[in-house]
């Protein structure tokens, strides 16, 4: 017996046209599957992407207490507006936290004169990570530095993800 009572999924317009839709699950009682591959989409926002590098936004949630999300794959979807980020190094990444990113993968939007879809993201360690920056973690997307520039444009995020049990 799983600790979810009910998972929903619906289906949420965001413009006018059926490609402006994105679908949305909803875990009622929590995610407390361990083990169990789940995706998890965000879209942000032109407004979102130039101020996140103060304000992470969450893919996933904290997976609670004594767990951690492994996270297996990657992927997004650049959506270019009317004009681009500048070049100043500072593409978003993934992280878990309030700001621990150990992944070498950056999420590449600055630069960009066009739609861009990222079909993999570099998940191999930037170094050993403490377990106390990951176990009962969210994970977010997040920056370091400042992007500059960029007007109507936006990202997708996906990941596939699996929640694992930290050692006691």
């Amino acid at each position: 017996m799983s600790d979810i009572s009910s998972i929903t999924h619906s289906t949420t317009a965001t413009g006018t046209d059926s490609a402006d839709q994105v679908s949305v699950s909803q875990w009622n009682d929590g995610h407390n599957l361990v083990g169990v591959p789940r995706v998890a989409e965000v879209t942000l926002t032109n407004a979102q992407l130039l101020a996140i590098d103060t304000t992470h936004i969450q893919i996933v949630p904290s997976p609670g207490a004594g767990k951690w999300i492994y996270v297996v794959s990657a992927c997004s979807y650049f959506k270019y507006g009317s004009a681009g980020f500048d070049m100043n190094g500072a593409d978003p990444t993934i992280g878990y936290g309030n700001g621990w990113n150990p992944f070498n993968g950056n999420l590449k939007v600055e630069g960009l004169v066009g739609d861009n879809i990222q079909t993999t993201f570099n998940l191999t360690s930037s170094g050993e990570s403490d377990p106390a920056e990951m176990v009962d973690k969210a994970l977010n997307v997040e920056q370091v530095g400042t992007l500059t520039g960029g007007v109507g444009c936006s990202l997708k995020v996906s990941v596939v993800y699996v929640v694992l049990d930290a050692l006691a």
